[in-house]
């Protein structure tokens, strides 16, 4: 698994310089081995974590979580979740306020959500993708992560996630991630 994720983030760090020239860049993509638990600052990680932690500005990703997801929604589920996390460090970087609320948190996650689906269209641009089979894989993993509405909701329903994906995946070009400005409009991820 950690050489399968050696192989997504090239991709990802050369997306970055494209769509975003300038900004820094996360400061470490770390695998998380089976049974291991640490604390980053204020983070935890696990196994089972897929995450960014906003102070280091690093990227977690839990064996665990990585095998579930390639099991269940193919290979290509993995890159999707790094690119949502490094739109979080995007969102870090454009300093988009905090959420004070679970709710407050879902038009982040969905902005998350359509940075992946930036990635996925310029990862298709490149020929990276298998688009018959990781499209289909992509959408399986996005719905599966979709929460159910309630107070304490912090990410978008199956539906939304799908839609704030589409945004990105089918955004002008050539930078599609200006699409996903949209849901934080007070504070450009990029211009």
């Amino acid at each position: 698994m950690d050489d399968y994720l050696g192989c997504i983030v090239p991709g990802v760090e050369e997306w970055i310089d494209d769509v975003y020239p300038g900004a820094p860049h996360p400061k470490g993509y770390y695998f998380v081995p089976l049974g291991k638990t640490g604390m980053d600052n204020k983070c935890e990680y696990d196994d089972r974590t897929l995450a960014y932690c906003v102070s280091p500005q690093t990227i977690y990703f839990g064996e665990q979580a990585v095998w579930a997801q390639y099991t269940r929604h193919g290979d290509a589920a993995s890159a999707l979740i790094m690119a949502h996390e490094v739109t979080h460090h995007f969102q870090n970087v454009a300093n988009v306020p905090r959420a004070r609320t679970p709710n407050e948190q879902i038009r982040y996650e969905n902005q998350a959500d359509c940075g992946a689906g930036a990635f996925i269209s310029y990862a298709n641009k490149k020929k990276w993708l298998n688009p018959k089979d990781d499209i289909i894989d992509l959408a399986g993993s996005l719905a599966a992560a979709g929460a159910a509405p309630g107070p304490d909701r912090s990410h978008g329903s199956p539906p939304e996630r799908l839609a704030a994906f589409g945004r990105g995946f089918l955004g002008s070009q050539p930078n599609a991630l200006r699409s996903c400005n949209r849901f934080v409009p007070e504070v450009p991820l990029v211009d």
